[in-house]
Order: structure tokens, then C-alpha cells, then sequence
């Protein structure tokens, strides 16, 4: 017989960092519209249609860690250090205003909080918990 437990709630360096995920992803989405040239249609219409899958991406993930899904802890991990490797590039096209540098950098710096906050010893230990056991069958 299989007994369902009640949820173990996630300790504040998860929630932190879940509050740090969403930010982060709500600043992205800001930028991306505040700079977008609405000018070039179809141009726009590929990067809105390439930026509602990053964005839906990255939502699906963030709402998995929140569940406590070790497997969206480890996609995250795979997108963001190869973010990271990207993100100067990106940042750089930016250098003509100030502003949005400051707002990427920002971005960035919550990421990574965020990042180090989800493999904290208390973060581990709580998606151990949150991972079901493999069930012994019965031959």
C-alpha cells in the first residue's frame, strides 16, 4: 500500500531563490519588450515567438524547482552556466545605454544568488526529501 506523505515546505533559501527565478525572468521579459525593434515585423515576430518559448521554458523550470523536481533543478543548472557563457556578448550590445547595462548586470547578479541559494546544504537535503523513493516490488 502506498501512503501519500504531506508536502515538506521549502526553506527560505529556496523561496528566496524562487522569488530571485522570477524576477530575474520578469526582467527579461520587461527588457526584451522595452528594446525590441517594432519596427522590423517579421524580425519581431521570430524574436517574440523565440522569447515566448524561453520564457515559457524557464517559467515550466522555475515552477518545477518551486515542486521541489530535481530534474528541473538540473536543467536550470545546464541553462543558466550556458547563459552565463553567452551573457557577455549579449550585455555588450547593450553598452550604448547605461540603464539596461545596469538592469542586465542586476539580472545576472539575481541568477546567480539564485543559482548558489539552490544548492545550498538545506536546499539539497530538501529535494532529497521532495524525490520519490523507488518502490521495492513484490515478486
Amino acid at each position: 500500500m502506498h501512503m501519500t506523505m504531506p508536502p515538506i515546505p521549502s526553506p527560505k533559501r529556496v523561496q528566496w531563490s524562487i522569488a530571485l527565478l522570477w524576477g530575474a525572468l520578469g526582467v527579461t521579459l520587461l527588457l526584451q519588450l522595452l528594446y525590441a525593434d517594432l519596427n522590423v515585423r517579421a524580425a519581431f515576430r521570430a524574436m517574440m515567438g523565440g522569447l515566448i518559448l524561453v520564457i515559457g521554458l524557464y517559467a515550466y523550470l522555475t515552477v518545477g524547482i518551486s515542486k521541489g523536481r530535481v530534474s528541473a533543478r538540473m536543467i536550470y543548472t545546464l541553462l543558466f552556466t550556458g547563459g552565463l557563457v553567452l551573457s557577455p556578448p549579449n550585455i555588450a550590445g547593450f553598452w550604448a545605454d547605461p540603464a539596461v547595462v545596469s538592469i542586465e548586470l542586476a539580472q545576472v547578479l539575481a541568477q546567480m544568488l539564485a543559482f548558489v541559494l539552490l544548492f545550498t546544504p538545506q536546499a539539497n537535503a530538501w529535494f532529497k526529501q521532495q524525490s520519490p523513493a523507488p518502490e521495492a516490488h513484490e515478486g
